[in-house]
């Protein structure tokens, strides 16, 4: 159990070096340490953190424009959250395969995984989530030419984003 727990921890520390490394534009080496990181969780049985890695991997790919390698990294992490069975991973997942398919010019595809991201996202009433892929949805069918639908969505990211303002005032 020991060594499972350090070879989670240093899956971690490469994971957090390939982020620095990715934002450095450094995706070479940030691949490297990433798939590194996403060996050792593989090895502690940790789903979690080969799902951030494999999710942080899709992101290198994306900015490579390696669309087609973007989406099968980002469908591995869909793969592991699911296992895992963290709903809130799930949506992230389809939502950052929603961008990939959209971006590789595929937009039913990139339509339909972000409407399962936002049907989890309120199933699990993560409204910040909400938000986030009603912008998505928004931008997508602004870019296809269905402005009616992309009003709709641009709309109810902004109640949504209301509804936070006004918990947090609330709150504070």
């Amino acid at each position: 159990a020991w060594a499972l727990d350090h070879r989670a921890k240093a899956g971690a520390a490469l994971n957090r070096l390939g982020r620095s490394l990715r934002r450095q534009s450094r995706h070479e080496d940030a691949e490297r340490l990433l798939s590194a990181g996403r060996a050792l969780f593989a090895e502690a049985g940790d789903l979690a953190g080969v799902a951030a890695s494999v999710d942080d991997l899709g992101q290198v790919a994306l900015l490579r424009g390696a669309l087609e390698v973007a989406v099968e990294r980002f469908r591995e992490a869909l793969d592991a959250r699911r296992a895992a069975g963290d709903d809130r991973g799930v949506a992230l997942s389809l939502t950052n395969i929603g961008r990939a398919m959209r971006e590789a010019g595929d937009p039913e595809g990139a339509e339909a995984a972000f409407e399962e991201a936002a049907a989890i996202r309120r199933r699990i009433d993560d409204t910040a989530g909400q938000v986030d892929t009603a912008l998505a949805l928004a931008e997508l069918r602004l870019s296809i030419g269905r402005l009616e639908a992309a009003t709709e969505a641009a709309e109810r990211a902004l109640a949504l984003a209301r509804d936070i303002a006004s918990t947090r005032q609330m709150a504070g």
